[in-house]
C-alpha cells in the first residue's frame, strides 16, 4: 500500500537512485529532495519509497534474468562489488552489482547482516547469475568475514572510492563543515 501523499514514479526511482547507486543515508535523500528540487518529505517516506524502489529493481531484475545473463557471459571477466548501504536501525541495505556494465544483481534489506546471512544473500543471486572473478566491497566487518569464510579462492579487493571517502572525511572533516556553514 503507497503513503498518503504519493510521489511520481520518478521521485520515487530518484530516491532509489540516491540510495542504491550515489550511496545517500534516507536523512541525507531527504536534505537533498528538498534543497535540489523543493520536495518536503520525511524520513519515514523516503524509508517507504525506497522499498517500492528495491520492489521495481526486483521486478526488472525478475523480468529481464536471462538477458542479464547471457549479458554477463559476454564479458571477459565478472567483478561484483557488494555494498553495504544504509540502515533504518532495523534493516540494512545490501547491493550487488556488476562493476564492468553496471548492472544491479540484487537488493535486499536484511534484518541481520552477519556472515551467514550475507552468504545466502550472496548465494541466491550466484544461483540466478553465476559467480564471479573478482569481488569489492566496502570495509563491512561481516562482508569481509562473509568473504574469508565462503569466498576465499576469489580475490577481494576494498572499494577504493569508499577508502578514499573514508580519509577524505578524516583528513578533511573540520575543513568541509566550514564551507558548508558559508
Amino acid at each position: 500500500m503507497l503513503p498518503k501523499k504519493t510521489y511520481a514514479t520518478d521521485v520515487v526511482l530518484l530516491i532509489g537512485h540516491l540510495i542504491q547507486q550515489e550511496h545517500y543515508t534516507e536523512e541525507e535523500v531527504v536534505k537533498y529532495l528538498l534543497e535540489e528540487h523543493g520536495i518536503t518529505i520525511s524520513q519515514p517516506s523516503v524509508n517507504n519509497y525506497k522499498r517500492i524502489a528495491l520492489a521495481l529493481g526486483e521486478a526488472l531484475i525478475m523480468g529481464n534474468e536471462e538477458k542479464i545473463k547471457s549479458g554477463l557471459d559476454g564479458l571477459p571477466v565478472r567483478v561484483y562489488s557488494i555494498d553495504c548501504l544504509s540502515s533504518n536501525k532495523s534493516k540494512t541495505l545490501f547491493v550487488i552489482r556488476e562493476l564492468i556494465s553496471g548492472t544491479v544483481l540484487r537488493s535486499e534489506l536484511l534484518d541481520k547482516h552477519d556472515a551467514d546471512i550475507i552468504h545466502d544473500f550472496m548465494e541466491a543471486m550466484f544461483q540466478k547469475f553465476g559467480e564471479h572473478d573478482y569481488m569489492v566491497g566496502d570495509g563491512e566487518r561481516e562482508l569481509i568475514g562473509a568473504t574469508r569464510k565462503y569466498y576465499s579462492h576469489i580475490p577481494f579487493q576494498y572499494c577504493h572510492l569508499h577508502f578514499l571517502d573514508n580519509i577524505g572525511k578524516a583528513l578533511m572533516e573540520d575543513l568541509y563543515k566550514s564551507f558548508k556553514k558559508k
